[in-house]
């Protein structure tokens, strides 16, 4: 998962903190779990550091604040006078700092970085999962992704916090029927009836609609709304929809682990294919282009990766780190044997 960074906190301290936060919170008064959080925050100033940080944060987007009362209490007892003036410091640092780190990164960015850890279904790298919705709708996340689900009085809320998602909503219940809305960093998507798939990345989130319709509104200009129909395709930025165009079929069964190509560039696969893999896996530019059709099944990417060396002119290279795909060398020309005279 990628965190972003609070000013002077590795990014990795952050993520080791959340996770803390949403076990403290899981086990409640579990003494040998607060035993383990007490000898991890001990062990580096960068983790007592994180551990205030993610506090701080998660009393805007989590209940879990209030389940880890008890946590936050442990970390308030001053064991001793150097430690106590360690983490005098330290907060002090933290609410200088706080100013600085807001305007190099926007808070909804930091709120949905550190969400992540918290997300109530998560998929690691190679997953896929089904997720069923309490309205009798069906959601799906892919690779590497994580997904909020709240559903309220008043609205029916998911929250993409990264990767891809697939959704077939459900018409709603309760009366009058709740909106349903999927929020991401960049902004809102409101459904019209429909199925769609959400794919998020750091500059903007893809929306490509299958069936009904969407209405997007960016995080920082909600009232300029766009609707996207279904066929349709369209990038949501932060501030507003970015481009539109014709929906890419093949984006339906990403989430889901299956990929249709018809005429998809070798290399595109291969992009969506890496996120299944465990290495990373490119091309040269000289095969780049080449055109592919099929169906391909990415929770088995060996078994893709051998698909698109029998079927064409490619060959693969695998070292420790990453997998490359070439050319295919020409057979060497046979050379008739000399007759004797």
């Amino acid at each position: 998962m990628n965190l972003p960074m609070e000013r002077g906190i590795p990014s990795r301290a952050l993520e080791e903190a959340a996770d803390w936060f949403a076990s403290l919170g899981e086990a409640g008064a579990d003494r040998r779990i607060r035993q383990r959080w007490q000898a991890w925050l001990d062990a580096d100033p960068a983790h007592a550091q994180a551990w205030q940080a993610v506090e701080r944060i998660s009393g805007h987007f989590s209940p879990l604040r209030s389940q880890a009362g008890a946590a936050r209490r442990a970390l308030e007892v001053p064991r001793h006078g150097a430690r106590r003036r360690t983490l005098g410091v330290l907060a002090a640092v933290l609410t200088l700092g706080a100013p600085l780190a807001a305007l190099r990164l926007p808070w909804r960015e930091w709120e949905y970085g550190l969400s992540t850890a918290l997300a109530t279904h998560r998929s690691g790298r190679g997953e896929s999962r089904a997720v069923e919705l309490a309205d009798g709708g069906s959601a799906w996340i892919g690779s590497d992704s994580a997904l909020d689900v709240d559903y309220g009085p008043a609205l029916r809320r998911l929250r993409l916090l990264r990767g891809d998602l697939l959704v077939h909503t459900a018409a709603d219940t309760a009366v009058p029927p709740r909106p349903f809305v999927v929020d991401t960093v960049h902004g809102r998507l409101r459904a019209l009836g429909t199925r769609f798939a959400v794919h998020t990345e750091a500059a903007h989130t893809r929306i490509d609609v299958f069936e009904g319709a969407v209405e997007l509104s960016p995080a920082a200009a909600p009232a300029d709304t766009r609707v996207v129909a279904a066929g349709e395709y369209a990038l949501l930025g932060p501030r507003a929809v970015e481009s539109q165009g014709r929906a890419d079929l093949a984006r339906s069964g990403l989430a889901r682990g299956v990929l249709v190509a018809d005429g998809l560039r070798l290399d595109e696969l291969l992009a969506e294919l890496g996120r299944w893999h465990p290495l990373a896996i490119g091309c040269m530019p000289d095969v780049g282009a080449l055109r592919v059709v099929g169906t391909y099944p990415l929770q088995e990417p060996e078994r893709v990766l051998a698909a698109l060396e029998a079927s064409l002119p490619v060959r693969i290279e695998r070292g420790r780190h990453a997998i490359l795909i070439a050319a295919r060398p020409a057979p060497a020309a046979v050379t008739p044997p000399r007759r004797r005279p």
